[in-house]
């Protein structure tokens, strides 16, 4: 490893990770300016602005120049994809003192970014796409999908729900759980995957009341539950 890269390297792992909310700003002022234009062109307009006044930062020792952020080392904000009543409004401002994963994060940035994520709320895509449920599945549905096999097949019935932001499946995970008798086979925080078993009774009355959570409490978008 060259000079060059050890010291790179150092700059980068030693700085504390940090959050940033540039592109929040940059965003929600052009989400303002260019409200009721056509999806698309809206999108690609905010895009533009957010390209055109985002700061640009080039490293000393730098051969390959560009960064997400304008810090060394910190993560975005993405108010498009999820507005701050799913966690960031309790969370902002104990980021940089929380014991796990800390942030840095100015009093004043948490200040400024809370005011800017209101403008979101209701905007975000922050849904839910899927909601259905399977009647008495053919036992080949469970091997294939790696569900718990120890059931009484003639009652059963499975529950297949996907959300955005797929952090949200851990919310629904645990009213699915909370709700009755039901298996939690596969949740993934990563796609907004979440699937249940049980009897028909029980997976019914989780989905159902996961949507109503979702929808009621949390302001989601939900498509009708469907059931086959």
């Amino acid at each position: 490893m060259t000079e060059r890269v050890k010291k790179l390297r150092k700059q980068l792992l030693e700085v504390k990770p940090a959050l940033s909310i540039e592109r929040l700003r940059l965003e929600t002022e052009a989400a303002k300016m260019f409200s009721g234009a056509p999806t698309a062109l809206y999108r690609a307009k905010i895009l533009e602005y957010v390209l055109q006044h985002k700061t640009v930062k080039i490293y000393d020792g730098e051969l390959l120049v560009g960064t997400v952020t304008e810090k060394v080392r910190a993560a975005d904000i993405f108010p498009e994809y999820a507005s701050g009543k799913l966690w960031l409004y309790e969370t902002l401002p104990m980021i940089s003192q929380r014991p796990h994963d800390p942030f840095e994060i100015s009093p004043e940035e948490v200040a400024e970014a809370i005011e800017l994520l209101h403008y979101w709320d209701g905007k975000a895509t922050e849904e839910i796409t899927l909601a259905h449920i399977i009647g008495g599945p053919a036992p080949i549905v469970y091997v294939k999908l790696g569900l718990n096999p120890n059931i009484d097949y003639s009652s059963s019935a499975i529950g297949v729900m996907n959300m955005t932001p797929p952090e949200s499946v851990v919310i629904a995970s645990d009213i699915a759980v909370k709700s009755g008798e039901i298996y939690l086979g596969f949740a993934d925080r990563f796609s907004g995957t979440l699937i249940i078993t049980g009897e028909l009774a029980a997976v019914t009355t989780a989905v159902e009341e996961v949507v109503d959570y979702f929808h009621n409490a949390l302001g989601y978008v939900s498509c009708p539950i469907t059931k086959r």
